[in-house]
């Protein structure tokens, strides 16, 4: 009965043989040990822990199977002393087992050390859920692998973003560590370039050399040089991310479909990133948006690469401007200034007040040549002096 109900809970019979032969597990009945595990399931699914989880466990501390569940309920509560919640301690015990078995002075002992080197509590509980094995290394080897950091340059709120992202950090050799920033760096990133970077996505330190150039394979096939690359993920390091990475090509063949040249790309994006990184919804809308006003495909293009920003400007805002300079009938401005679009129309329309029916493209003139010819500051315009 007891080696079928293990069976079908999904042990194979070499996890049987380990448990089975375990101590004190080995001295005990077949029925009481039926009994315990039993007890032991149904108090783990009503904790959310599955079958699968629960084979993982006892496999690794098959004597948790003849704990009581009482026993076992008070060291969830010394846990959840430490500040954790009830479900994340349940997240720890099946990634990491080996929580029930240790004293909490040696878990004391490790929130202390986090706490020397500037981390809260809060920062000490995100970590250790995400990597629970940390609060069994030795605290002499977390402290040089974070010492190591800190002398590469990162600062104190740097290094606790990188660690509390990807603690495995400082869980891993340093010569692992350090062969994780030699790829960085060959790949082409300086150790500030690297610092940065990592500062916003921690995850690149996961990524290998390989994985790097596969992830951008896409970019170099489009006249993207190395430093290109670079330029455009310091700019925005979340183009990394899966996620983003997925909207790269169609973004690409999307600017192409709109008119843009592919070595016309490459400057595009040097100076407004996020066109890779935004929907292909969102910049095909602002790019209609023109069009509706009247302009030509060649002249939005046109206009585009002078002011990229208006890409992945706010589709409404534009909208509202153009609308406005249409009635204003300084459409032609814009088409041959672009970059006019990104004045505040609060300015703009406060400025038309101001001068009337004298020339309306002064509007647009920078703030020195508007207070020389009008004798007012922007502040002046803008509180509405007369």
């Amino acid at each position: 009965m007891l080696e079928e109900y293990m069976n079908n809970m999904g042990y194979t019979e070499d996890q049987i043989s380990l448990i089975l032969s375990s101590y004190p597990i080995r001295k005990q009945s077949e029925s009481t040990l039926l009994y315990a595990i039993k007890n032991l399931t149904n108090f783990f699914h009503r904790n959310g822990v599955d079958n699968t989880d629960i084979v993982y466990i006892t496999t690794i501390i098959p004597n948790i199977i003849m704990m009581s569940i009482e026993n076992i309920k008070e060291r969830i509560q010394e846990l959840l002393q430490f500040g954790f919640l009830k479900s994340e301690v349940f997240q720890m015990l099946k990634t990491y087992p080996y929580l029930f078995e240790m004293s909490n002075q040696r878990i004391q002992n490790k929130y202390q050390l986090f706490q020397e080197m500037g981390f809260q509590a809060s920062d000490c509980n995100e970590i250790f859920v995400k990597r629970p094995n940390l609060l069994n290394r030795d605290l002499s080897s977390i402290k040089k692998r974070i010492q190591y950091l800190f002398d590469f340059g990162y600062d104190a709120n740097d290094l606790l973003l990188v660690i509390r992202s990807v603690p495995e950090l400082i869980d891993i050799n340093q010569s692992t560590l350090t062969h994780k920033i030699e790829e960085l760096k060959y790949f082409g990133f300086t150790q500030d370039e690297i610092i940065k970077i990592t500062s916003y996505l921690p995850e690149l330190y996961i990524y290998s050399k390989d994985e790097i150039e596969q992830k951008t394979k896409y970019l170099t096939e489009n006249y993207f040089t190395t430093r290109d690359i670079i330029n455009t993920i310091k700019k925005v390091p979340l183009l990394l991310k899966h996620d983003h990475l997925e909207n790269i090509e169609e973004n690409i063949e999307n600017l192409e479909t709109l008119g843009f040249g592919k070595s016309e790309i490459v400057p595009l994006t040097e100076k407004n990133p996020y066109v890779l990184v935004y929907s292909k919804e969102m910049v095909s809308e602002n790019f209609k948006i023109f069009i509706h006003y009247g302009f030509y495909n060649q002249e939005v293009v046109k206009m585009m690469k002078d002011t990229p920003l208006l890409l992945t400007y706010n589709s409404k805002e534009l909208n509202k401007r153009l609308h406005y300079y249409k009635d204003q009938k300084l459409l032609d401005e814009i088409k041959n200034h672009s970059k006019y679009m990104l004045y505040s129309l609060e300015l703009i329309q406060k400025r038309a007040s101001l001068i009337k029916n004298k020339k309306k493209s002064d509007v647009f003139l920078n703030d020195i040549e508007f207070e020389e010819k009008y004798h007012k500051t922007r502040e002046d315009v803008l509180r509405g002096d007369k």
